[in-house]
C-alpha cells in the first residue's frame, strides 16, 4: 500500500502541483506589473472564488467519490452529480452577476470592478465543473488522466497569463480570463473520457443520499474556507490591500508545502485506505506507518521553504514585496499539520462517522476569527499568520483525539518526537550563517537519519546466478519416510513459520502461486514457493519467465539442516511440474550462497545468466548478462 501510495501521491501531485505553480511561476511578472494593492485584489477575488464553490457545490464532488465504488449505481451517481453542480454553479454565478456592481466596492474596489466580479463569477462556475470531473478521474484511479489533463491547463494558462499581463497589459482582468479558458480546455478534455460509453441516468435517490452525505461535509469545507482564506477578508478591513498583498505573496510561497505534499496526499490516500475499511487491523497499521512517514516529509518540505525562503522571494519578487518574508514557514507548518489529520481521521471516515471533524473545522474556524480580530491589530499580517497555524493545530489535535476513541490506533510516538526534535535541530542551526549554501546544507541534512535507518531498504548492490533446468530429465529420487511433502493451500498452514510474512503469504496464494512445505516426522521443515506466472526476484529486480516453473523462497528450518531434506524437495516440485506439462524450472541463487548452488547444480540445474542488481533510493536497475560456456 505504502508504495502505491507514494506513486500516487507522486503523479496527483504533479496534477494538483501545475494550477497553483501558476501564481508561483508567474510572481516575477505578476510582481512588475502589479501593484500589491494589485495583488491583495486578485488574492480577495480568488478567495471569493473558494467561497461560492463550497456554497453552491453543497460537497456533491465528495459525495460523487464516496458512493461511486457503489458499481450497479454508478451511472446514476456520476450523472447526477455532474447535472446537480451544473445547475447549481450556474445558478450562483448568475446571481452574483446580477450583483456585480455593489459586490465590487467590497471585492474590487478599483476601476472595472464590476468586470472583475462577472469574470470571478464565471470564473467559480466552470472551475466547479472541473472540480467534479477530476474527482471522477479520481473515483476511477486514473492519477496519469488527472495529470495529463492538469498539464495542458497548466500551460495554456501560463502562457495565457504571459499574454494577456504582459502583451495586453490586461492586469487583474487578464489573469481571470486566463483562468477561465483554461478552465474550459480542462473540461474539453476530462468530458469525453471521463464520461465515454455512459449511458445517461439520472436519479433523485441517489442524488439525495450523495448531497445528504456532501452536506454533512459542508460546515467543515465552510470552517476550512474560513481557516485558508478568511484572513483577507480581515486584513483588508483591519489594515489595507498592500498588507492583503504583501501577505498573499507570503502565503503563497508558504503553500507550497500544501500544493507539493499536502494536497496530492489527501487526493491519493481516500481510496487506497477505503479499500482496507473491511479489515481495520490492517487499516489501523497501514495509518500508523503512514503516520510517521507524512511526518518525515511534511517537516522536510517544511524546513525547506523556512531555510530557502529568503532566496526564492529575492528571486521571484521585486523588493516592494520582500516584506512578506516573515509568514512563508508559519504558512508551511500550517498547512502541513492540517494536513496531519487526513490520516489521524481516517478511521472516522472508515466507521463512517466523520461528523468530529466537521466541529473540529467548524470550531477552529471560530477560533481563527477570534485570533484574527485579536492579533491582526496588534501584529498585521504576522498576527493572521500565528492564528492560522494556531486554529490548524488545535483541529489536528481535536481530530486525534475523536478518532483514537472510536478507532484507536497504535502510533509510533518514539519516532514521531525524534522527527520533530531533529527537525528543531536543524531549524536552530540556521542561524549559524544566513548564506544560502549553509540552508542548502540543513535541508540534505535533515534526510540523513532517514537515508540511514533505511540504508538497507534503500541500498545495496546484489550479484545472483540465473539457473534453468531441462524438467524431461528429471527422475525420482528416493527420500525417507520421514519427509512427507504436501501443497499448501490454506496460509492458516503457515502461521508462526515466518513471522512477519503472513500478509505476503496470503497474497501469493491469493495470486495461485503455490506453496510446498516439507515434513520430517510431522513437522514443518521446508517450504519452497512456485509460482508459473511469472515472479520478479525481490533484490535484483530480475523476472522469471511465465509458463516456466520458478522456484524461490525456498527454506529449510535451522534444526533440520543437514539432512538433505532441500534437495528432495526441490526435486519432487520438479517431478511435479513435469507432470504438468511444464518443460523447464527456473531459479534465481547469489553468487555467494554456495551449498544451494551446489544442491541444484547435483539436480541438474545450470547456471545460464549472471544478474545483478544495483538499488539506488529505493529504485532497483537490474543487468542480466548471459554466461559462456564453462563460465560461473
Amino acid at each position: 500500500m505504502i508504495r502505491r501510495l507514494l506513486v500516487d501521491t507522486l503523479i496527483y501531485g504533479l496534477g494538483t502541483l501545475l494550477s497553483p505553480l501558476v501564481g508561483f511561476v508567474l510572481l516575477p511578472v505578476y510582481t512588475r506589473f502589479l501593484t500589491p494593492a494589485d495583488y491583495g485584489v486578485l488574492s480577495v477575488l480568488s478567495v471569493t472564488s473558494g467561497l461560492l464553490t463550497i456554497a453552491f457545490c453543497l460537497g456533491i464532488p465528495s459525495g460523487m467519490l464516496r458512493f461511486y465504488p457503489e458499481e450497479r449505481e454508478r451511472n446514476e451517481v456520476i450523472y447526477s452529480s455532474l447535472g446537480a453542480v451544473v445547475v447549481l454553479s450556474s445558478s450562483g454565478a448568475t446571481l452574483m452577476m446580477a450583483l456585480a456592481g455593489p459586490l465590487s466596492r467590497f471585492l474590487a474596489p478599483v476601476s472595472g470592478g464590476p468586470y472583475l466580479v462577472s469574470l470571478t463569477a464565471f470564473g467559480f462556475a466552470t472551475g466547479s465543473w472541473v472540480v467534479v470531473l477530476q474527482n471522477l478521474m479520481r473515483a476511477q484511479e486514473r492519477p496519469l488522466l488527472y495529470t495529463i489533463a492538469n498539464l495542458g491547463g497548466f500551460a495554456l494558462r501560463l502562457g495565457l497569463n504571459i499574454l494577456f499581463v504582459v502583451g495586453f497589459l490586461r492586469g487583474v482582468a487578464g489573469i481571470l480570463e486566463a483562468g477561465i479558458i483554461s478552465n474550459i480546455a480542462i473540461l474539453a478534455l476530462l468530458a469525453p473520457v471521463g464520461l465515454w460509453n455512459r449511458k445517461p441516468s439520472f436519479s433523485w435517490r441517489k442524488l439525495k443520499e450523495i448531497t445528504k452525505f456532501g452536506i454533512a461535509l459542508e460546515p467543515g469545507n465552510l470552517a476550512a474556507w474560513v481557516l485558508n482564506m478568511s484572513d483577507r477578508y480581515f486584513l483588508q478591513a483591519l489594515s489595507d490591500m498592500t498588507q492583503v498583498g504583501l501577505y498573499s505573496v507570503g502565503y503563497r510561497i508558504g503553500q507550497l508545502s500544501e500544493i507539493g505534499l499536502v494536497k496530492p496526499f489527501r487526493l491519493a490516500w481516500p481510496p487506497l485506505i477505503y479499500a482496507e475499511a473491511g479489515d481495520h487491523e490492517r487499516a489501523k497499521s497501514s495509518i500508523s506507518r503512514i503516520a510517521t512517514l507524512y511526518s518525515f516529509f511534511g517537516l522536510w518540505v517544511t524546513l525547506g521553504l523556512f531555510l530557502l525562503a529568503p532566496a526564492i522571494l529575492k528571486a521571484m519578487a521585486t523588493k516592494q514585496y520582500w516584506g512578506a518574508l516573515d509568514v512563508v514557514g508559519l504558512v508551511a507548518l500550517s498547512y502541513v499539520v492540517l494536513g496531519s489529520g487526513w490520516i489521524t481521521g481516517a478511521g472516522l471516515h472508515i466507521i463512517k462517522k466523520p461528523w468530529p471533524i466537521s466541529v473540529a473545522f467548524i470550531i477552529g474556524a471560530l477560533l481563527n476569527m477570534a485570533l484574527n480580530l485579536l492579533l491582526i491589530p496588534l501584529f498585521g499580517m504576522m498576527g493572521a499568520a500565528w492564528a492560522t497555524l494556531i486554529s490548524f493545530l488545535f483541529i489536528s489535535v481535536f481530530t486525534l483525539i475523536a478518532s483514537q476513541r472510536k478507532f484507536p490506533v497504535k502510533y509510533e510516538w518514539k519516532k514521531l518526537v525524534a522527527i520533530a526534535v531533529w527537525a528543531g535541530i536543524i531549524a536552530a542551526a540556521s542561524v549559524i550563517s544566513q548564506r544560502v549554501w549553509w540552508r542548502v546544507v540543513l535541508v540534505l541534512a535533515y534526510c540523513l537519519p532517514l537515508l540511514i535507518y533505511y540504508r538497507k531498504k534503500l541500498f545495496w548492490f546484489k550479484k545472483a546466478f540465473y539457473l534453468q533446468r531441462d524438467l524431461e530429465d528429471a527422475t525420482p529420487i528416493p527420500f525417507p519416510p520421514e519427509l512427507v511433502i504436501k501443497r499448501i493451500e490454506n496460509v492458516k498452514d503457515l502461521e508462526g513459520l515466518w513471522p512477519g510474512k503472513e500478509k505476503e503469504f496470503k497474497k501469493r496464494l491469493e495470486r495461485e502461486i503455490e506453496c510446498y512445505m516439507g515434513l520430517w516426522n510431522g513437522k514443518p521443515a521446508h517450504l519452497s514457493w512456485v509460482s508459473t506466472i511469472g515472479e520478479r526476484e525481490g533484490y535484483t529486480g530480475s523476472r522469471s519467465n511465465p509458463g516456466n516453473a520458478y522456484i524461490f523462497d525456498s527454506v529449510t528450518f535451522k534444526e533440520f539442516r543437514g539432512l538433505g531434506i532441500y534437495s528432495w524437495m526441490i526435486n519432487e516440485i520438479c517431478l511435479i511440474m513435469k507432470r504438468r506439462g511444464i518443460r523447464f524450472a527456473e531459479a534465481i541463487v547469489f553468487t555467494d550462497a554456495r551449498i544451494p548452488l551446489k544442491n541444484l547444480a547435483n539436480l541438474g540445474f545450470k547456471r545460464t545468466h549472471l544478474i545483478m542488481g544495483i538499488r539506488l533510493f529505493g529504485i532497483t536497475f537490474t543487468w542480466r548478462r548471459k554466461l559462456e560456456e564453462g563460465e560461473g
